[in-house]
């Protein structure tokens, strides 16, 4: 039986019907791809991640961090940081290493970024090569430390690296963002410059950031041995510092870290209280600082209270206070700071600038690490080791003190 096949449409469709099937498919097909782009938008909005200070954490509470690199130089001194951060065996800490890569137009090639030919490694700085001795330093630093570090890759001009910082921590919800500083230590101990078009992707990212964000300035902190981890607080007052606190007992828990704390306090509060009313007329900045000036000052008696109850009275934190007038007295003490310090955690100060703090931001070279974190980076300051700049998220610290379980820290 022979069958025959037709291509002509059935009878009943007529031309006109036909063409009104073929023009409804098209419409709809541009009609669902927005809506639900629209729907998506919608919804990814309304469950927009909002992260939570570490401040208002437990040191019990699961750390997530990611940890940025711009190549192999700047892994080990992170890689030390996150084993510093992990704390005890009761903490729990989710690790993320980014691979920050420059898009020149060696990577717009056709291949894949990590499928590059051997010939291309030589003249390929941060390239695959670069990538793969990454991957072997994180797959050591876990079979030696048994903390499972995830790594992801992003790939993207200067300009626009900090989106890629931002959406990586929006992806796995991070509490803090750690930067590499765009500066190195030489071997006659001075800082110079790795590439200036860092320093902008940290100042972008300190303003956009969802998260707290720290920066580290890393002085050999890998070569530091375990018995040497001597951490530094600067305490001066405001959410910078509290975090820097924060991410200080979390440090405390540490068994080889031996952390202090160094609070400064005004000699006289009422002297304090005018010295601060007299600066209010340098700048907006300080203006709005001193409205909330009272409101913060409890939230750091507060915050210091718990940690002195948790941390100093069991004798897991050494607390010693200085009470200063002005700026060149914090000066003085700051130079006479102990030289056994390999790592000095300081609040950005980007919120709240102490009193006794004015006139030190005048001299700054590198404004995102606040007046003190820059001046313990200089070259020429008397002490040189690692510091890390800690700048709370502005959003959370509003967040996080109208909730029930303020300075849950502790």
């Amino acid at each position: 039986m022979q069958i025959r096949v037709s291509s002509d449409p059935p009878q009943w469709l007529s031309a006109d019907a036909s063409s009104a099937m073929i023009a409804m498919v098209v419409l709809s097909t541009l009609i669902t791809g927005p809506a639900v782009a629209m729907v998506v938008r919608r919804e990814r909005k309304s469950l927009k991640f909002c992260s939570k200070a570490i401040e208002s954490l437990t040191v019990e509470s699961e750390l997530r961090l990611l940890a940025c690199v711009h190549g192999v130089q700047d892994l080990p001194a992170m890689l030390s940081l996150v084993e510093l951060a992990s704390g005890s065996d009761k903490a729990a800490i989710a690790a993320y290493v980014m691979q920050l890569v420059e898009l020149t137009a060696k990577t717009t090639t056709t291949a894949l970024y990590h499928q590059q030919e051997d010939d291309d490694e030589e003249e390929d700085e941060g390239g695959a090569d670069q990538a793969r001795q990454i991957n072997a330093g994180v797959d050591v630093f876990t079979m030696e430390t048994g903390i499972t570090v995830r790594q992801v890759t992003a790939v993207s001009s200067f300009a626009n690296m900090h989106e890629d910082i931002i959406n990586g921590a929006e992806d796995v919800r991070a509490s803090i963002i750690l930067l590499p500083f765009h500066k190195f230590q030489r071997i006659d101990g001075r800082m110079v410059i790795k590439k200036e078009a860092i320093q902008s992707v940290n100042r972008k990212t300190l303003s956009q950031s969802p998260c707290s964000v720290a920066i580290f300035v890393d002085r050999n902190f890998n070569l530091v041995s375990t018995e040497g981890r001597h951490v530094m607080v600067l305490f001066f007052g405001g959410p910078d510092d509290r975090e820097a606190l924060a991410l200080g007992g979390r440090l405390a828990m540490n068994p080889t870290v031996s952390l202090s704390v160094l609070r400064f306090r005004p000699t006289y509060l009422d002297s304090y209280q005018a010295e601060v009313e007299t600066e209010a007329a340098r700048g907006e900045e300080v203006l709005m600082a001193i409205n909330n000036h009272e409101k913060e000052s409890e939230a750091d008696e507060i915050f210091l209270s718990n940690f002195y109850t948790r941390f100093v009275v069991s004798g897991m934190v050494s607390f010693v206070e200085k009470k200063v007038k002005n700026s060149l007295e914090t000066l003085d003490v700051l130079k006479g700071m102990d030289s056994r310090y390999t790592l000095f955690v300081v609040g950005r100060g980007s919120q709240r600038l102490s009193p006794f703090l004015m006139g030190l931001n005048d001299w700054e070279e590198c404004p995102e690490l606040g007046p003190v974190g820059d001046l313990l980076s200089s070259s020429d300051f008397s002490v040189h080791g690692s510091v890390l700049v800690v700048q709370q998220n502005i959003g959370s610290s509003k967040s996080n003190h109208d909730e029930e379980d303020e300075f849950a820290i502790f």
